[in-house]
């Protein structure tokens, strides 16, 4: 079964448009969706006007948790910064997305001594079934100070915002420099006034997004993000003095856990791509975790469905294959550049086996699976139709611009009816470990969508989509321009000699392919720079060949009186420079594109 990655990917991103909170922009490309949630946060605290407006609902309903909002920002700026040479034109809108974040991040940490940690009130807002754009629930925001901490929001927040700064950093230098300033305000923050949210504002996250493995990988989480983010020892050395941490009795996570609430394996997997003092037991611990989930490994604790599926306990189990496949690809490219080959025991695992791995996840998402069914919304003939989602099922205010009041909504919600809205690229949280999915609303473990799930999703499907067909480009490209250059090099008259300049892009045309299949094997952005370079070498050579050869032929042609010889001569002119022009258009148009895809976005003022 073949899938349009790409098109997957596109999509994937698309979801979180679905998901804005606040005045949305004339660029909105969810037409069904309006502003909602206009006066969020609107008080005066400390003499400060309070702004609460934007960000992202984090899945069905109508509540924007920061915590899981924070680790979403965070993966999609990860995303980007790991794979944005082969996003092309998806790069610009993940942008746009991660700042739709920071810009509502900015906002929660505006007040010094305090982090704005939720917006709403879960209970209220989970007995409505309304739309954003209706919503009269009660708005309340809950905040972290020093007298009541937050360690795990406000460190989350903090490598959201440290992340994002480095995504956005050839875009918008100026701006990218204000998120890292604000990270490093907030991360100062966490740690000098520890606690857990749990015990702050636990009442009204608890049933939703309760912290169950304590804050110290978030704070060391965000430390590793900031000393990447400024390369400032004080965080490696943070990181470093508290590494321990990340162990019982200090927390209840496993370095197996990469998620929203446990940062463990993403920590590892991070600090091992940096360069940091003691970064073995990083690489060890990565290694550790990979080894953990592959079904060959004599080491591995993750089940897996009769049809490949990665399964975990705990619901929405997406979010597990999408955060832990990332987590494969990142560390099989960073094994790769070091030529590594990680030992499970008795098993030796190349790269490209956690790449298959990772792969396999994202194609049972699209429908390679017993159900063939995509559980990705709108990609495919057949996706979920009845999705856990507020908006999605209830009528649009442009179709129905009466306002659905709480209980009304609920008529909708027991429908039998597809949803009337398509929330574009939605990933919902899957079938049950049989392969199993009863597509209602209802059943919200498997039929709600999160951001948490879509956001790791954003990088991984750009790699299948690349890596599959840049294999075909590289190997069409370099056999047109070596046809183009055996043309030039070999004499096609008499007289005529072999051409040294037409001879060197020959040899550059195999060194082009050569280079350009091991970078797409090893995904090593370095190599694929080369090989456009000397693509583009290899047709200045051939176009230089070329019109030398023309000169050589035009004279050739001038010197013969025999009319026969010349026309002869003249035909072999005409077809050597139709032929030339028509490779090196192709070779050109197709070098430029895949400079193109990539090369990071121009900065913005």
């Amino acid at each position: 079964m073949k899938h349009d990655y790409g098109d997957a990917l596109s999509k994937s991103i698309l979801f979180f448009e679905g998901q804005r909170s606040g005045k949305l922009p004339s660029s909105q490309r969810m037409p069904w969706r309006q502003d909602s949630a206009l006066r969020d946060g609107f008080q005066t605290v400390n003499k400060k006007q309070i702004d609460l407006v934007g960000g992202y609902y984090d899945a069905g309903d109508n509540v924007k948790f920061n915590f899981p909002m924070a680790f979403s920002t965070t993966m999609l700026a990860w995303s980007v910064i790991e794979f944005h040479e082969l996003m092309g034109s998806d790069l610009q809108p993940a942008l746009e997305a991660i700042q739709w974040a920071t810009d509502y991040f900015l906002k929660c940490t505006s007040v010094p001594g305090v982090v704005y940690a939720q917006v709403g009130e879960g209970h209220a807002d989970h007995n409505c079934w309304e739309r954003p754009e209706d919503m009269d629930t009660p708005r309340t925001f809950f905040a972290v100070n020093t007298t009541s901490p937050g360690s795990e929001v406000s460190g989350e927040i903090a490598a959201a915002l440290a992340a994002s700064s480095m995504a956005l950093r050839a875009s918008n230098r100026t701006y990218a420099a204000r998120l890292l300033s604000r990270a490093k305000t907030v991360f100062k923050f966490a740690d000098t006034y520890q606690g857990s949210y749990n015990d702050s504002i636990g009442l009204w996250v608890c049933s939703f997004y309760c912290d169950y493995s304590g804050y110290q990988d978030e704070l060391i989480w965000a430390a590793a993000w900031l000393y990447r983010a400024s390369k400032l020892p004080f965080y490696s050395n943070y990181v470093l003095n508290n590494f321990h941490k990340l162990e019982p009795p200090y927390s209840g996570g496993s370095f197996a856990e990469f998620g929203w609430d446990t940062k463990h394996a993403g920590i590892y997997v991070l600090i091992s791509k940096m360069d940091m003092d003691r970064r073995n037991q990083f690489i060890d611990k990565a290694d550790k975790f990979v080894c953990s989930g592959l079904p060959e490994s004599p080491t591995n604790f993750v089940s897996y469905s009769p049809g490949g599926l990665m399964f975990k306990a705990g619901g929405s189990n997406m979010q597990h294959s999408t955060a832990l496949s990332f987590l494969l690809i990142v560390h099989a490219r960073f094994s790769s550049r070091t030529k590594r080959v990680i030992n499970c025991g008795n098993v030796a695992v190349k790269p490209s086996r956690l790449l298959q791995l990772a792969r396999r996840q994202v194609d049972y998402i699209l429908g390679h699976n017993p159900l063939n069914m995509s559980y990705m919304v709108g990609y495919g003939k057949k996706y979920p139709k009845k999705i856990h989602h507020r908006g999605s099922s209830l009528p649009s205010t442009r179709d129905h611009p009466q306002k659905i009041q709480c209980s009304q909504g609920a008529s909708y919600f027991f429908r039998s009816d597809p949803n009337p809205n398509v929330l574009v690229g939605a990933v919902v949280g899957g079938p049950d470990i049989k392969d199993q999915y009863e597509d209602s609303r209802a059943d919200f473990v498997h039929s709600e969508p999160t951001t948490y799930i879509n956001a790791p999703l954003v990088g991984y499907t750009r790699v299948a989509k690349f890596k599959s067909r840049l294999s075909q480009i590289i190997l069409i490209q370099g056999l047109i321009l070596l046809v183009g250059a055996l043309l030039n090099a070999l004499p096609l008259t008499k007289g005529e000699d072999l051409d040294l300049l037409g001879l060197s892009s020959v040899i550059l045309s195999f060194l082009s392919i050569i280079i350009g299949e091991s970078g797409r094997r090893r995904s090593r952005s370095s190599f694929l720079k080369t090989y456009l370079i000397l693509s583009f070498v290899t047709i200045c050579l051939s176009l230089v060949s070329a019109l030398k050869k023309n000169i050589f032929l035009k004279v050739l042609e001038n010197g013969i009186a025999n009319s026969w010889e010349k026309e002869r001569v003249q035909f072999i002119e005409v077809a050597h420079i139709s032929v030339e022009v028509l490779v090196l258009i192709f070779a050109a148009s197709t070098t430029l594109s895949l400079t193109h895809n990539m090369s990071p976005p121009k900065r913005s003022s």
